[in-house]
């Protein structure tokens, strides 16, 4: 395993919120605190905008059939390793749900490197040099 990262299991964690992620004791070689990462959850947002919506549904559908890559695993929003019309369906669900206002704009959408919109049951957060 990387020194640099940190896989994080997650249980009992809900569509549309903010949770906060504390990692104890982070030491990036000179210095030793806590860290604090803030993980919004919202089932569909597949451009990571707070909300789901048309274009969340025409992302998913552009994709399906398409081989999954690092550039399209957030439209897999059912996990099962393809994009196709089951995603479609699911984000279609849940348009018109949305991330509560007071954390829609202070948090980013992530689940997975670099934000996703779906729950999942690891969550891996890479550590930097700053504090």
């Amino acid at each position: 395993m990387n020194n640099n990262q940190v896989f994080i299991n997650l249980t009992g964690v809900t569509n549309a919120q903010t949770i906060q992620i504390t990692l104890f004791a982070v030491n990036d070689g000179t210095v030793t605190s806590n860290v604090t990462i803030p993980m919004s959850i919202l089932v569909g947002d597949t451009t990571a905008n707070g909300a789901v919506n048309s274009s969340d549904i025409s992302q998913t559908q552009s994709q399906s059939g398409q081989l999954l890559t690092a550039d399209n695993f957030r439209e897999d929003v059912t996990v099962n390793g393809v994009i196709n019309s089951s995603d479609i369906s699911l984000v279609q669900s849940m348009s018109g749900n949305g991330l509560p206002a007071s954390t829609s704009s202070s948090a980013p959408s992530l689940l997975q490197p670099t934000n996703t919109a779906r729950p999942q049951k690891h969550a891996k957060v890479s550590q930097g040099t700053g504090r």
